[in-house]
Formats: C-alpha cells, sequence, structure tokens
C-alpha cells in the first residue's frame, strides 16, 4: 500500500519504481529492521508524519514531533491566498506550531518581513530549526494570546494569519483515534461553550495591530463559516470574504482592517 511505499523510499532509498521493477531486491539489514519498526509503529497508530519525522507542506520539507500539528493540505490553500495578494511588509502568525505558514510565506515571497509566535516553547524549537533547514528568516518569539500582555504589544502589521486551535471538545468522539492519541490537544481543542474563543482575540487584536489596510486571515473550522464572517462584521472589519477549501467545505476567512482596501 501507500504508507508501505513511502517508507520502502525512506528506508531503503528505491523509487516507488525501482520498488516495481525490482521485486527481488536485497536490502541491507539494518534499512530492513528500520523499515519493519517504522511499519509497526503506523500499525500501532502512530501518524506516518511522526514516524519518520518530517512532513512535506507547500514544497518544503519540515521536521515534525508531537509537539506540533502535522501541516494540512487546507493550511497549504491559506498560505497560497495569502501569497497571491501580499508580496511585501510586515507578517505575523499567531499559533505557528511547525513553522510551515511563515516558513512557506517567507521561502516564496523573501520581500515580507516575517514574525510568528506560539505559546508552546517546544513548538518554537521545532520552528526555529524548519526555518534553519528551509534556509529563511522567522523571527519566532512565545506569547499567550489569551493574555492582556498579547494585546498591549506595540507592534504593527501588513497581514496577520493564524491556523488556531478550532475543534469543540465534544467533536473528540468523531475524530480518527491517531490524531486524538497522538497530535497536541493544545493546538486542536476548544471550550464548547467557546468556539470561537481565539478569533474574538485574534480579531480584536487586528483591530489595533494591522497597518491601515491591513489584512487578517484564518483558517476555520468548517461549521463555523457565518459565524466567524459575522464575527469579524461585527468589529468593523470589511470586504470579509469566505473561502471552502479543495474539499468544497468552509475553512478560510479574509478581512481587511479598514476602509483603505488595498
Amino acid at each position: 500500500n501507500q504508507v508501505q511505499h513511502i517508507l520502502m523510499e525512506e528506508y531503503f532509498g528505491l523509487s516507488r519504481i525501482e520498488l516495481l521493477t525490482s521485486p527481488g531486491k536485497i536490502v541491507p539489514s539494518d534499512a530492513l529492521a528500520l523499515f519493519e519498526q517504522a511499519l509497526a509503529k503506523v500499525s500501532r497508530g502512530i501518524p506516518l508524519a511522526y514516524v519518520l519525522g518530517k512532513w512535506q507542506f507547500y514544497g518544503l520539507d519540515l521536521v515534525v514531533n508531537p509537539s506540533v500539528l502535522i501541516p494540512r493540505p487546507e493550511t497549504e490553500e491559506l498560505v497560497q491566498w495569502i501569497l497571491s495578494e501580499n508580496h511585501c511588509g510586515k507578517v505575523l502568525d499567531i499559533g505557528t506550531g511547525s513553522g510551515c505558514i511563515p516558513i512557506a510565506l517567507k521561502k516564496h515571497a523573501q520581500e515580507l518581513q516575517v514574525f510568528a509566535c506560539d505559546i508552546s516553547e517546544e513548538a518554537l524549537n521545532l520552528a526555529r530549526q524548519n526555518a534553519l533547514a528551509n534556509y529563511v528568516e522567522v523571527d519566532f518569539f512565545r506569547m499567550d494570546i489569551l493574555t492582556e500582555s498579547f494585546q498591549k504589544s506595540v507592534e504593527s502589521y501588513d497581514v496577520i494569519v493564524s491556523n488556531p486551535p478550532y475543534i469543540p471538545s465534544r467533536e473528540q468522539a468523531q475524530m480518527d483515534v491517531s490524531v486524538l492519541d497522538h497530535e497536541p490537544g493544545l493546538a486542536l481543542f476548544v471550550p464548547d461553550e467557546d468556539p470561537l474563543l481565539f478569533y474574538r482575540t485574534i480579531a480584536d487584536y487586528g483591530l489595533h495591530h494591522l497597518k491601515a489596510g491591513g489584512k487578517l486571515y484564518v483558517e476555520i473550522h468548517e461549521s463555523y463559516g457565518s459565524e466567524t464572517v459575522a464575527l469579524l462584521k461585527d468589529r468593523g472589519y470589511l470586504n470579509v470574504e469566505l473561502r471552502q477549501d479543495i474539499n468544497g467545505k468552509d475553512r478560510m476567512v479574509g478581512a481587511y482592517q479598514s476602509d483603505q482596501i488595498l
């Protein structure tokens, strides 16, 4: 199957075509042992990305471990949207995790000045490692965005982006066990009674820290598109746009801070 092919490519150094055309090829015993160990981990439900210790995002190789979420294809679509509209200026990514968003932005728009924050020091260490490995400069810093000090910071930005926690705790029963058991709940879940907690906080921050004409982009829960749009409109954001992902699900919202539309 596909997972076996990926692991064979990783541990045997053979392409898929080579694997298909050389079925009897002898591989070193140490490589075979590593392959079997990895396959056993996947069979136990450990996500393939954590078994490999890396994952691809927007054409970049990123190191991942259980301190960060595994980057998703939907987030690549968010990056693509931002890059289509922004080529220079100052960007802040809130809740950066592996650093996938700011690293991809900087790699493909080198004129951007990119900053990123997270509450997790482990995540920040990994994100810094990923930035170095991909030869980009991103300024990472630790911040708990639910604190007063976050709202009182003095920086201003042309773009603020975030893929914050957005899954209500009650949805855990419907989720893949491998996600629940291995990916960081801190980056996934919000209280059932306040699913827009982080969006409200980020929107309030943007009102005071986005430059005139600056834009906010967020990835969202598919069930809260209209609520997120309403939240931003209620705060005076303009040209609020809800976009669907490749699967047709509400997934991204973009909005301008003022009437000085870029």
